[in-house]
């Protein structure tokens, strides 16, 4: 199968660029991610009748992305859903997290996965692409006060996306 990467460019930000990245088959298949939140906003596949549409809500430009109330197409966290008033409690030790959703945390806050810029690897295969997204997630007093660091990563490979 043959397929075909592109990247573009869409816009800086803070000395940081917000790059597309589109593969598309042979067959029509196409996926469209951006490194900023890992937004997927193009999953383009045939219908039953075999007209190709694109079946990811979103929106029309970068700028709206770039805001998302709805997190459209991102990577939420570091939680999904609300938080209760945002406050947390780990062994014994509470922690006042940003409330984004007053009075409650959702979707990791303000600052969430979702705004961050990720870095792209890209693994290219005789009949695949792999777009590897990484972040690094600073200890909580940093960013929204949660207590640990991790490492999460988005694979698109082979036409699916693999959270883990």
């Amino acid at each position: 199968m043959v397929m075909n990467l592109t990247k573009t460019l869409l816009k800086n930000i803070d000395n940081k660029e917000i790059i597309s990245y589109n593969v598309r088959f042979d067959n029509g298949f196409e996926v469209e991610i951006l490194n900023l939140g890992g937004i997927i906003t193009k999953i383009i596949t045939p219908d039953k009748n075999g007209n190709l549409e694109n079946i990811v809500v979103g929106y029309k430009d970068i700028e709206s992305y770039i805001q998302n109330p709805s997190y459209f197409g991102a990577i939420i966290g570091r939680t999904s859903g609300r938080i209760c008033e945002g406050k947390i409690s780990i062994d014994g030790v509470d922690y006042d997290l940003a409330k984004n959703y007053n009075p409650h945390q959702g979707h990791g806050g303000d600052k969430g996965f979702n705004s961050k810029i990720w870095d792209v690897k890209i693994l290219e295969e005789e009949n695949n692409v792999i777009l590897k997204l990484i972040v690094f997630s600073a200890v909580f007093l940093l960013q929204w006060t949660y207590p640990i660091y991790k490492y999460r990563e988005r694979v698109f490979y082979k036409k699916w996306l693999v959270l883990f």
